[in-house]
């Protein structure tokens, strides 16, 4: 059984992480990216927030719907670029409108992940990349802002700053 109070904490946790490595971003760097491989997703600071916080809503529909909402976008499900332009913080170009959206959204998705009954994170949920029970697609989400911070510390290295490591 899912406590939904410790799957919002434990999404907020990654969140909070994501924030704080976003926030320490000057602002001139938030479109900065590092040079690519022919091919390659390069992408930057700013991309990786909307795709956050786009995700956060796919996340919200699919705990609704009990689907993934279609994608118009890229076929590249994985692409952080695919998402930039999709999603509450498509418009977004500066970290006050990133953390408004991603608050807004934020919200929306800690009170659906509150209204799911216990028995409901049994049920599964099929994605064109895999097939899994709500409850492990919220491990998922709560992994996923980590992860992206970890992004964020990552390409702050490459561009000279290295406070965070």
């Amino acid at each position: 059984m899912i406590d939904s109070q410790a799957a919002v904490a434990a999404v907020q946790g990654g969140r909070h992480l994501f924030l704080m490595v976003f926030g320490a971003t000057p602002d001139d760097k938030l479109d900065w990216r590092p040079m690519a491989v022919e091919g390659a997703d390069a992408t930057d600071i700013l991309e990786i927030a909307r795709h956050c916080i786009a995700t956060d809503g796919y996340f919200t529909h699919m705990l609704t719907q009990n689907k993934v909402p279609a994608h118009e976008g890229s076929a590249d499900w994985f692409s952080s670029a695919a998402f930039a332009a999709e999603g509450p913080a498509a418009g977004a170009s500066d970290k006050e409108g990133l953390v408004r959206a991603l608050e807004e959204q934020a919200a929306k998705t800690d009170a659906v992940i509150n209204s799911v009954t216990p028995e409901g994170w049994a049920e599964t949920v099929e994605a064109p990349w895999m097939t899994a029970s709500r409850a492990q697609f919220l491990g998922l989400l709560a992994g996923h802002w980590s992860y992206h911070a970890g992004q964020v510390a990552y390409i702050q290295r490459l561009y000279g700053d290295n406070s965070f490591g």
